[in-house]
């Protein structure tokens, strides 16, 4: 008895965490929903592309049929993501883009979107120091901006739709 119980427990927990991975071209977008082509169902999972040599260019990861997030590896012998995005649920609105140095922890830089696709924060971090900030409105600089300069400086200014307030 307590056999068939672990089989079944194996058995649930491969088909709740597991997650399907095709090729990009084995799925089709239609009406905003994307479908596997081998049998027509809404997919659940990951889209990757890969070269001839095995190295992943970028995957896409989809649940039940909207892209939830996308990332893009630098072309390096070892795995090193070079950009992700993250996407509101079930839209195909950017939530936020965070793009990485090849070197870990060198450089990152995070953009921030509301739910309709339009800028609201930029974010640059150096060795995850928060070296510079701005704040966006209808994709216009608007709020505070700062900077530390690489001597140490701390540089702010303040905009106001797109210009800068004296």
């Amino acid at each position: 008895m307590k056999f068939k119980y672990l089989i079944f427990l194996i058995f649930l927990y491969n088909s709740t965490f597991s997650q399907e991975k095709l090729n990009t071209f084995e799925i089709y977008k239609k009406d905003k929903i994307h479908y596997k082509k081998s049998d027509n169902n809404v997919f659940t999972g990951i889209a990757e592309f890969k070269r001839k040599n095995g190295h992943i260019v970028f995957e896409e990861f989809y649940k039940d049929g909207y892209l939830t997030k996308y990332v893009i590896y630098y072309n390096l012998d070892i795995q090193i993501v070079s950009t992700e995005i993250l996407y509101y649920d079930k839209s195909e609105n950017k939530k936020t883009k965070t793009e990485f140095s090849s070197v870990e922890n060198e450089r990152k830089e995070i953009t921030h979107y509301d739910s309709n696709g339009k800028k609201t924060l930029n974010e640059i971090y150096k060795k995850n120091i928060l070296i510079y900030s701005c704040e966006y409105l209808n994709n216009k600089k608007h709020g505070k901006e700062f900077c530390i300069t690489d001597n140490g400086d701390l540089n702010t200014e303040y905009f106001e739709n797109g210009k800068r307030l004296k």
